[in-house]
């Protein structure tokens, strides 16, 4: 036997989301001077109609795929993410919560030698989910996680 978790709203509960949350920041640090805070916003949703189009279709891209984009149209110079950055980005943009029983669940099927694997279909690389899920103290219990943003398929 093994499973396989779903990441959102099984793992990781979203008590609200905003994108704005975690551009806020990325403004602040890499942008404020070549644009305002509305031009990057705005521009974050003209990106988010792309993704939905993209989804429509059965596809996926990682968000730091966007990150040139905002370069080439403010003239920045931010063009990656490494993990650690990615995943605090999706923190600021999501309150998450883990669920006291999830924890619970999964330290009682590690020890029943019981293999599990995370799925999930995120615009945000494996990585960096893997990142939040260690911040969290439970990934750890996962031999591997598959994020929809690594293979361009939701």
């Amino acid at each position: 036997m093994i499973l396989i978790f779903d990441y959102f709203e099984t793992l990781l509960n979203s008590r609200s989301i905003d994108f704005n949350r975690g551009l806020k920041p990325f403004w602040e640090r890499y942008y404020q001077d070549k644009c305002c805070f509305e031009d990057m916003k705005e521009y974050g949703e003209e990106l988010f109609k792309v993704l939905l189009s993209k989804h429509a279709e059965g596809e996926e891209y990682p968000f730091v795929e966007e990150l040139p984009l905002f370069a080439k149209r403010f003239g920045g110079d931010k063009l990656s993410m490494d993990a650690a950055e990615e995943a605090d980005f999706l923190m600021l943009c999501n309150d998450f919560e883990l669920d006291p029983v999830i924890g619970k669940i999964l330290a009682e099927c590690d020890r029943n030698n019981i293999p599990m694997y995370v799925l999930s279909n995120s615009g945000f690389r494996a990585e960096a989910l893997m990142e939040i899920l260690n911040r969290f103290g439970i990934g750890k219990y996962f031999k591997k996680l598959w994020s929809s943003a690594d293979y361009g398929k939701i």
